[in-house]
C-alpha cells in the first residue's frame, strides 16, 4: 500500500464536512499509479444492479432473491461453497493465563473436521476471562501470525487483545493461511485439497476467500458451547482481503449477527462499477487465486459482471454491518466502500430496518455514523487497522448487544 506523509495534506476540513480524498493523496497516487483512477470526476457513468427486482419487493419474497444473488456470487466472484464437515473435534493444545488482563486466559485450540474427501485440521487462539461467558468477535488474521500470540503479551493495535478483553469480549483468532495458504502456486494446499480434485480449477472453483470464510465458520462451530463464550453474540472481522472474506462469511453464516469491514476495497465493500483504485484486473491479475476463475472474465469489463459489491453486504441484511475506510487507502476507494453500504439499503428496508441510504452524505472524516442496522467511519491514515478502528467496533457491538 502506498505511504503518505501526514504533513502532505495541507487542506483543512471542518467536522461535519462530508468526506473527500485530499488532493496530496490523489498527486501522490496519481504519480505513482498512473492510470489508476483516483479523481472522482472521471468516475463514469454507471447503472448498479438492484438489490430487489419488481417480483421480490416484499419481506416474504426477499430468501428467494438472495439465494438468486447468493447463486450470482458463487457463479462469477467467490466460487462455490466448501461443504460442511461431516464431523468435528475440538482439542485444548494448551491454555496459558495472561498477565495483563486480571483473569485473562488464551486456549489454543485445534479443530479436526472430516470431510467427504479426507481429513483436515487447523489451529486458532482463544481470548477470554475466567469464569464469565461473553460475546466473540471471531478474526481472520492475514498478518504476521505472531500479532496474534507476541512476546510478553506486547499486543499491537492490530489485534489489541487487551482493549478487547478491557471491553468485556472475547476473541477468537485464526490465521488465514493455515486454511488455505495466501499463495497462487500454494493456495489449494489447505482445505481446498480436500475438496478439489486435481488439475485445473472448474470456472465456479471456490478460491482462497471461500476457503477462509469456511474456516471462520469453523471456529464458531467450535464455540458453541464453549462455557467461556456466548456464540449467540458473535461478529466476523477482518482487514483488506480479510475485510472482504468477513462480508462473504457474513453473507454465508447467519450466525454472524455483527460484520465488520476494514478497508475491504475491490471485492470487498467497494463498488466494481466505479472503476475506482483497484479494479477487476489489478486484483485477478495478482491474486486470482482468491477468487473462483469466472471472476477474470470482467477484468476491464465492470459493467457486465451481473452483480456489484452493494448487493454482497445485503446479503448481511437486517443483521448489523460496519464498513470502514481510510483516509489515504484510495486503492481500496472509501467512497466506493460508502456507496456500497448505502446502496444495500432496499434490503434493511423491506427487511424492516434502519440503515444508511443513497441519498445521505458520506459521513466526514473521523467522524463515525450508525443508521439502524449499519455503520461506517473514514478514519485519518491509511490501509491499516488500528486501536481506533476497534474502539469504534467495540463501542457498536456493546450497543448491538446492550453491554454497556
Amino acid at each position: 500500500m502506498l505511504a503518505m506523509q501526514a504533513s502532505a495534506r495541507s487542506e483543512e476540513r471542518q467536522p461535519g464536512d462530508s468526506w473527500k480524498a485530499p488532493q496530496a493523496t490523489i498527486q501522490h497516487y496519481a504519480a505513482r499509479r498512473p492510470g489508476t483512477l483516483v479523481r472522482e470526476e472521471l468516475v463514469p457513468d454507471y447503472e448498479l444492479p438492484p438489490v430487489l427486482t419488481s417480483q421480490d419487493g416484499s419481506q416474504t419474497a426477499w430468501p428467494s432473491r438472495r439465494a438468486e444473488l447468493m447463486r450470482l456470487f458463487r457463479e462469477h466472484v467467490y466460487g462455490q461453497a466448501i461443504p460442511k464437515p461431516a464431523s468435528l473435534k475440538t482439542d485444548s493444545i494448551r491454555q496459558t493465563k495472561l498477565q495483563s488482563v486480571p483473569g485473562g486466559v488464551c486456549h489454543e485450540q485445534r479443530v479436526m473436521v472430516e470431510m467427504p474427501g479426507g481429513q483436515f485440521s487447523f489451529n486458532y487462539l482463544l481470548y477470554a476471562v475466567e469464569s464469565e461467558q461473553r460475546p466473540v468477535f471471531v478474526m481472520i488474521n492475514n498478518r504476521d501470525p505472531a500479532l496474534a500470540a507476541p512476546d510478553g503479551e506486547n499486543f499491537s493495535s492490530f489485534i489489541p487483545v487487551k482493549q478487547i478483553l478491557d471491553a468485556g469480549f472475547a476473541l477468537a483468532v485464526f490465521q488465514h493461511s493455515d486454511i488455505a495458504p495466501d499463495n497462487g502456486e500454494h493456495f489449494r494446499e489447505g482445505v481446498l485439497s480436500v475438496v478439489l480434485p486435481s488439475g485445473p480449477r472448474q470456472p465456479n472453483s471456490p478460491g482462497a476467500i471461500t476457503a477462509w470464510s469456511w474456516g471462520a465458520s469453523r471456529v464458531l462451530d467450535t464455540l458453541a458451547n464453549h462455557p467461556l463464550i456466548d456464540a449467540s453474540r458473535a461478529a466476523i472481522i477482518g482487514h483488506s482481503r480479510g475485510g472482504k472474506t468477513a462480508l462473504w462469511t457474513g453473507a454465508q453464516d447467519p450466525r454472524f449477527s455483527l460484520v465488520i469491514s476494514n478497508n475491504s476495497g475491490s471485492q470487498g465493500a467497494a463498488l466494481t462499477r466505479r472503476q475506482f483504485g483497484e479494479r477487476i484486473d489489478n486484483i485477478t491479475g495478482s491474486f486470482d487465486y482468491w477468487f473462483c476463475p469466472n471472476l477474470q472474465k470482467y477484468a476491464g469489463h465492470e459493467s457486465e459482471l451481473p452483480i456489484d459489491q452493494h448487493q454482497l453486504i445485503a446479503l448481511s441484511a437486517p443483521r448489523h454491518v460496519y464498513v470502514a475506510s481510510a483516509d489515504e487507502d484510495l486503492w481500496a476507494d472509501p467512497r466506493g466502500e460508502w456507496l456500497g453500504l448505502a446502496n444495500a439499503h432496499p434490503a434493511f428496508k423491506v427487511l424492516g430496518v434502519e440503515s444508511v441510504a443513497p441519498d445521505m452524505p458520506m459521513p466526514g472524516l473521523d467522524e463515525p455514523q450508525t443508521v439502524g442496522a449499519t455503520s461506517y467511519h473514514a478514519r485519518t491514515g491509511g490501509h491499516n487497522l488500528t486501536e481506533w478502528d476497534w474502539g469504534q467496533y467495540l463501542s457498536t457491538a456493546s450497543q448491538l448487544w446492550n453491554e454497556d
